[in-house]
């Protein structure tokens, strides 16, 4: 099988306390991780769907998913099916991605990968979904989103998942230790407590999320996109090069 994550701080991840209710959902290491630039990417959340979409189990009502995801911090989420515990187990999409070359369906890391891919240019080969290896990638909240059958998103995110978020964030920072950090959702940059980036001496940058339309588009008063802000980033810190 192709080696693709960094197995080496599982453990130390499963430490910590919200985590260890729901221990697929610890960040996503590469295995190229120690030889490389260690950039860690910070995304907002994943999601969960109300309706199950597991047809093998017996479906778990919308009444009981919310009520798992209201005590998302002290309640297993072993409850819920494969198919929505899957949805936040984002070490198992890289790795699928990466062993298949191939996108999950997932517009936010498609986006992430043509940049990486971009700034990267020819060095690594035709590296392809491969450029995940060199990365690792968390997300904020840890309480996933609620989504309905459309795919739209619930964000009742508050001050306590904030407060979750940066305790979490800290300890993973203080675990592989990275030496950039890329935050790439403009919600999260608000919330988020950078001095641990400052204190720690890491160099950081931020973005607006790549499922956004400004991804791809410059706000008014911007000379970049969200994606030309990201790709600067990396050139400048030759995280590829």
């Amino acid at each position: 099988q192709m080696e693709t994550r960094n197995k080496n701080y599982d453990s130390k991840f499963l430490e910590i306390k919200q985590l260890g209710f729901h221990p697929h959902m610890i960040p996503f290491v590469g295995c190229e991780w120690d030889t490389g630039r260690k950039l860690l990417l910070i995304a907002e959340s994943c999601g969960i769907p109300l309706d199950d979409v597991d047809k093998s189990k017996k479906s778990v009502p919308r009444k009981k998913i919310k009520a798992i995801w209201k005590n998302w911090y002290t309640t297993p989420s072993n409850e819920l099916t494969p198919a929505q515990i899957h949805n936040t187990d984002i070490k198992n999409v890289f790795e699928y991605v990466i062993e298949n070359n191939e996108t999950y369906g997932v517009r936010t890391y498609d986006a992430i990968k043509d940049a990486m891919l971009e700034s990267c240019g020819k060095r690594l080969g035709d590296i392809g979904w491969g450029i995940y290896k060199h990365v690792a990638f968390a997300n904020f909240y840890l309480r996933p989103s609620l989504m309905d059958k459309g795919g739209k998103h619930t964000k009742d995110f508050n001050a306590t998942d904030a407060d979750i978020g940066n305790e979490i964030i800290g300890k993973i920072v203080d675990i592989i230790k990275p030496n950039f950090v890329y935050i790439l959702s403009s919600a999260v940059k608000r919330n988020i407590n950078k001095d641990v980036f400052v204190l720690n001496n890491i160099k950081f940058g931020v973005s607006c999320h790549p499922s956004t339309c400004w991804w791809n588009r410059r706000l008014r008063n911007e000379t970049k996109t969200g994606k030309e802000k990201f790709k600067h980033f990396l050139d400048k810190h030759k995280i590829f090069k």
